[in-house]
């Protein structure tokens, strides 16, 4: 089968719009993979339950959470800023520019847009969310 349609597959077990969905999801996928892809089969069975920690989250969050494009974009920044440098005259320097690059950037996603809406953690009915919402 082309990798596409298991691409796809494995799209939908996260779209899924709980946890127990998503399992049955993944049992599913897993068995027809079983038969073609075994490694791989037995890989996604045994690793993709640490992606499941997502659904612990509210479902406006879950999305944003399971990607990682903000970290991504702000890597390339970094290449992009070292680029123009292109020789550190030290390691010292290296670490100043990155360092404060990484400061502002933390300064940003603190008091930027509202990435995440964190009154939606109060809601939740795990322990530690609301105090986890204050301290952010």
């Amino acid at each position: 089968k082309d990798s596409r349609e298991y691409i796809l597959k494995l799209k939908d077990i996260f779209a899924a719009p709980d946890i127990e969905q998503a399992r049955e999801r993944k049992e599913k996928l897993v068995k027809e993979l079983e038969q073609i892809k075994p490694k791989i089969a037995h890989w996604l069975d045994m690793e993709i339950e640490a992606c499941f920690t997502v659904y612990n989250l509210p479902s406006e969050h879950r999305k944003r959470m399971r990607s990682t494009n903000m970290i991504e974009r702000f890597n390339q920044e970094l290449l992009r800023r070292s680029r123009v440098i292109r020789i550190f005259p030290n390691s010292g320097s290296c670490i100043r520019l990155f360092s404060t690059m990484c400061m502002e950037q933390s300064e940003q996603w603190q008091t930027g847009c509202k990435y995440l809406d964190m009154s939606l953690l109060d809601n939740q009915p795990q322990q530690g969310w609301s105090e986890l919402a204050r301290a952010v």
